[in-house]
């Protein structure tokens, strides 16, 4: 509140002068323009007074003028009379207030931002369903419970996730299609839902492209590649030249068909020349299991889904998909550093909501959830 009584005292000349030019432009010129004589030097109003116009006293109007030309109320003079005065110390007053109103409102905090809808509810008038189409332990579950928390603070609503595994996601993706167009259940998509299944699966009852509308983008994610210790390999040349001794002896794991696991290995059997029996899952984390338990060879596990089972001796990671190496693991090699030159494939994971969602919200949903998960 200093800063603000400082920023207007020290303008106050600029108001002053202000209206002062308003009077100069509205007041006749045989009328000399009023100044607020307490800010004039007493030497140079003896000289304006000296200098003022003589008004006849025979006419009326003009001695009314001459009269007010006598009298200093309100602290102005020549021209001024008691309507004028008043008229300029209120818009001075005015000025002066939309001033500290202005200082005010920059330094104010901002408030929470709500959507108010145009039923006078305020969204989210209820608890947040997040749909992921795979099972518990995968890392599509782990991401959701890692954005749960923020999500739910800054909406300062429940956030529940609801696990609907099956056909490479498009249960899941139907089960967020069948909910109210309300804004209060999102799905947690993978490439695999949105660009995968449409080519490899004829029975889908839905086209993913136009049935639902994207909010934001919420995550990258490599990929490590890892085997189990049974398997006798510690780089991935050595695996390579493995498995091309003997082919078709061991197997990988992925979340099922179509899922990005899926063709990131078989991109790799095809860049290497090597045969390599797919054993596909409901999901990452069955597929997890088994290579911990050792009933498959190989598979390509996302980093947080991997990262608590290395140094374990449960699993043996060999190199990271990504172009770069991950800060997680940075003494892991990349695919392109462990000898399969160009190779590369990330995850990406996003939020959606079924298409009739009013745009308002689709678009307060980016927002805010751009902002909370950039944090």
């Amino acid at each position: 509140m200093t800063r603000v009584r400082q920023f207007c005292w020290d303008r106050r000349h600029f108001a002053f002068g202000l209206f002062s030019m308003i009077k100069l432009w509205r007041v006749p010129r045989h009328i000399a323009v009023p100044r607020p004589l307490r800010h004039t030097h007493p030497q140079l109003r003896l000289r304006l007074a000296a200098s003022r116009p003589q008004v006849p006293q025979s006419m009326n109007v003009h001695s009314s003028v001459a009269r007010s030309t006598d009298t200093t109320r309100g602290g102005c003079a020549f021209g001024q009379s008691t309507s004028s005065s008043t008229w300029l110390w209120t818009g001075v007053v005015l000025f002066l207030s939309i001033l500290v109103a202005c200082a005010a409102a920059a330094q104010s905090p901002a408030k929470p931002r709500r959507l108010s809808l145009e039923d006078q509810e305020t969204f989210p008038s209820r608890a947040i369903r997040i749909v992921v189409p795979f099972p518990a332990g995968a890392s599509t579950d782990a991401i959701a419970r890692i954005i749960a928390k923020p999500v739910s603070v800054t909406f300062d609503r429940s956030i529940f996730i609801d696990n609907r595994s099956g056909a490479g996601g498009i249960v899941g993706a139907e089960v967020a299609l069948r909910a109210p167009t309300d804004g209060h259940t999102w799905l947690l998509s993978t490439a695999g839902i949105l660009t995968i299944n449409p080519l490899i699966y004829n029975s889908m009852r839905f086209d993913p492209v136009t049935a639902f509308a994207p909010i934001t983008l919420v995550a990258r994610v490599p990929y490590v590649l890892t085997v189990h210790p049974s398997v006798p390999v510690k780089s991935v040349v050595a695996l390579v030249e493995f498995v091309r001794r003997r082919p078709g002896v061991l197997n990988y794991g992925s979340g099922g068909n179509g899922s990005t696991v899926h063709l990131g290995i078989e991109m790799f059997k095809a860049m290497t020349a090597t045969n390599i029996v797919h054993v596909p899952y409901r999901g990452g984390a069955p597929a997890m299991n088994d290579l911990l338990g050792g009933h498959i060879d190989l598979m390509f596990n996302s980093v947080p889904l991997a990262l608590p089972y290395i140094g374990t001796n449960r699993i043996r990671p060999l190199a990271v998909s990504s172009a770069t190496r991950s800060d997680l693991l940075p003494d892991l090699p990349t695919m392109h550093e462990a000898g399969v030159s160009g190779f590369e494939f990330t995850g990406w994971f996003a939020l959606l909501v079924a298409v009739g969602t009013p745009q308002r919200i689709v678009r307060w949903l980016n927002a805010e959830l751009s902002t909370t998960l950039s944090l």
